[in-house]
């Protein structure tokens, strides 16, 4: 290295963000991944047209303000961005405190694939982080920001956020063109090396990533350390500027000192080439009288295999370069085979699922109609029984306002009317409640014990089989209370069924007219 450029490396300072954006040609983004792939695809939606903001903090009133927005770069994954008009926007002496800055990565348009489906695969499995040959950590603080929407619908773009740090950038050393691959949301950026701002000559410029996609690419073995004058010291050097001083004019000062230590080594150069030149033409004068045509030839000779071996070097470094493309365009067509396999099979797993489920709603609605045929045939046989059982016992309101079944009256006081009568009405009032109980389908709590006239009932929750337990339906030689616990049985037996029929039970009435109102909800719903 020249004593000057270690004299420059001594005197660099600290970094800002003027320095940075006065220096800034270019940016670039690789393997860009706005939203997921796979969804982008099945929208139709293609490759994006993009664009890029500079944000930085007014280090004043800690707003941020757009310093830079690009043009768009159409239709890519892989966007490049020339920055232009820039110098006019950061002349400010605030941007000189800022040590940071925000690159936002904006999809400008939605641009419908349509029919080109290829195109549309090709995307999702270019942008598939997974099928990459090296294993990127992710080198940045992304906030992706996207909505989901059919397509041709309106809705916010997606954006990739970056915030980046000066002091975090350090130079690769090599071109994008040495790069076989790089991590999803690859950015780096492309610098000036000259001290002119003006200088449009690619050999002044550099590229610059965050130091940690810098390690990465040196671990894998992407590239190598940089050696050379421009990639190491000058390369670094660009972002930096004097420190100290007490002002602005102070860093103005050493600014241009900084400008005038480059300028002197491009004069010192340039001194050094002249000399060069002119020690060849010394030399070539020299040896030009004793070389004859023979040693001409030997070393137009010699020139000429130097130029083969050159070109065989070229050629091989060319055919490697094109095996290690077909092997990665190999794994792609790999992924995406397997990919359109797994679709395949969602999509014929979905079709077989549907028909199955269709399948399923038309046995439910055969099962409905049955149920419905069911349950209308059972209600109609239901109403035949019980106008049948109706004829057969036959409930009435006799002229002096008591009940009677098939002619005997059953009042509500039992005590006005002889055995033989009480037990008779009590005995087919007991049949009635019991077959009533079988057509509606309703089990009673206390069992019904039918003998006509001698009819009894039991609790066999309570007392089991024991004939002990047994309660009589008719007084002559029966307790009153254990008579009188009958009729109460058999009238909560009557309030069961009603409760099951929803009907309200009434229990200021008898018996009778409990089973009457009965008969006329189940027979004419709207009489009752």
């Amino acid at each position: 290295r020249a004593p000057n450029a270690r004299k420059m490396e001594s005197t660099s300072g600290e970094r800002h963000l003027q320095r940075f954006l006065l220096r800034l040609r270019a940016v670039l983004a690789r393997n860009l991944t706005l939203e997921d792939p796979l969804m982008r695809a099945r929208r139709k939606i293609g490759l994006p047209d993009t664009k890029f903001r500079v944000l930085g903090t007014d280090p004043e009133s800690g707003a941020q303000e757009v310093l830079y927005e690009s043009l768009v770069c159409p239709n890519t994954l892989n966007p490049s961005w020339i920055v232009l008009d820039l110098e006019h926007k950061v002349l400010q002496e605030k941007w000189r405190r800022v040590k940071s800055f925000t690159v936002e990565i904006v999809e400008q348009t939605l641009r419908n694939a349509g029919e080109n489906e290829a195109a549309l695969r090709a995307t999702a499995a270019l942008t598939a982080p997974a099928e990459s040959a090296y294993a990127f950590p992710d080198y940045f603080a992304m906030q992706r920001h996207s909505e989901q929407a059919s397509p041709g619908a309106d809705r916010e773009p997606s954006m990739v956020r970056v915030e980046v740090n000066l002091a975090d950038l350090s130079p690769l050393g090599c071109g994008i063109a040495d790069l076989p691959s790089l991590p999803p949301n690859a950015l780096l950026f492309s610098m000036r090396l000259d001290s002119s701002l003006d200088s449009k000559s690619r050999d002044t410029e550099a590229l610059f990533a965050s130091k940690k996609l810098c390690e990465a690419l040196k671990q894998f073995g992407l590239i190598e350390p940089p050696q050379s004058f421009h990639s190491g010291d000058m390369a670094a050097s660009v972002l930096e500027d004097a420190g100290g001083g007490a002002g602005g004019n102070a860093a103005d000062a050493e600014e241009e000192n900084e400008e005038s230590r480059l300028s002197d080594l491009a004069d010192e150069l340039r001194e050094k080439q002249e000399q060069i030149k002119g020690l060849r033409a010394e030399v070539a004068a020299a040896l030009a009288p004793a070389m004859d045509s023979g040693a001409a030839n030997e070393n137009a000779r010699i020139m000429a295999e130097k130029r083969i071996e050159a070109l065989k070097s070229q050629v091989a470094a060319a055919q490697a370069d094109l095996k290690r493309e077909e092997d990665m365009l190999a794994a792609e067509e790999a992924a995406l085979r397997r990919d359109t396999g797994e679709v395949r099979e969602l999509i014929q797993r979905i079709a077989q699922e549907s028909a199955d489920l269709e399948k399923l709603e038309e046995d439910a609605e055969a099962a409905e109609t049955t149920y419905l045929r069911t349950s209308f045939l059972l209600e109609a046989r239901q109403t035949r029984l019980l106008a049948e059982l109706q004829s057969i016992y036959p409930l009435q309101l006799m002229p002096n306002k008591e009940w009677a079944i098939r002619g005997l009256e059953l009042p509500k006081d039992l005590s006005g009317k002889d055995d033989e009568h009480i037990s008779s009405a009590l005995g087919y009032a007991a049949h009635l409640v019991l077959m009533l109980s079988k057509y509606l389908a309703v089990p009673l709590r206390y069992q019904i014990l039918y003998y006509s006239s001698r009819s009894a009932i039991r609790d066999e929750v309570r007392d089991g089989a024991n004939a002990s337990t047994t309660y009589c339906l008719f007084r002559r030689g029966v307790e009153r209370e254990r008579f009188e616990l009958a009729v109460m049985m058999l009238q909560k037996n009557v309030e069961q069924l009603l409760a099951a029929r929803d009907v309200p039970f009434d229990s200021s009435l008898s018996i009778l007219p409990n089973l009457h109102n009965l008969f006329v909800h189940e027979m004419d719903p709207r009489a009752a």
